[in-house]
């Protein structure tokens, strides 16, 4: 069995619309700061705010597990990654979770993916692979919503053309 981001997602986390006054939510929860059409924009925990970087439901814990430049934000402490789907907020992973499951490679399931000396396979899961994941960070210059993923330069533009000055909340 695949286990994907929708099974491992729960739904304990605080809202907060961009803009407001903030309210806390209680001690150890997360919140999503989401813009005025309910698009997460940032994630706070541990009171620092991250980008809200968003994976699609369907995609295998493997395949978050995989990407580098997601797994990098978590191991600098991204607290979670939020599950988007259907231009809706369907619930979160805690970075926790993606953690535990990285060690638990390391104590047996991973013995499913290599061989009998130990050494790695090379397997191809069947299917189209699920989008990378991306964050939404909003422009402090102009206000405008930008999609920014591990395939963007290392300096974005601004959709609107200009220098991307990311706002996080």
């Amino acid at each position: 069995m695949i286990e994907t981001v929708e099974a491992a997602m729960h739904q304990d986390f605080h809202k907060v619309r961009h803009g407001t006054a903030p309210r806390p939510g209680p001690p150890g929860q997360l919140t999503v700061i989401v813009d005025e059409e309910d698009r997460p924009l940032a994630l706070v925990g541990d009171e620092r705010r991250w980008p809200a970087v968003l994976v699609h439901p369907d995609t295998t814990l493997a395949e978050v597990l995989a990407d580098d430049w997601l797994m990098d934000l978590v191991l600098q402490g991204l607290p979670a990654v939020l599950g988007w789907s259907d231009d809706a907020l369907a619930g979160l992973v805690p970075a926790g979770a993606l953690l535990d499951k990285v060690a638990s490679a390391y104590n047996g399931p991973a013995a499913a993916v290599t061989n009998p000396l130990g050494q790695p396979l090379d397997v191809e899961l069947p299917g189209d692979p699920s989008p990378a994941p991306a964050a939404l960070v909003m422009c402090r210059t102009c206000g405008a919503l930008n999609r920014v993923d591990k395939a963007s330069p290392a300096e974005p533009p601004c959709r609107n053309g200009h220098r991307l000055d990311p706002d996080f909340g």
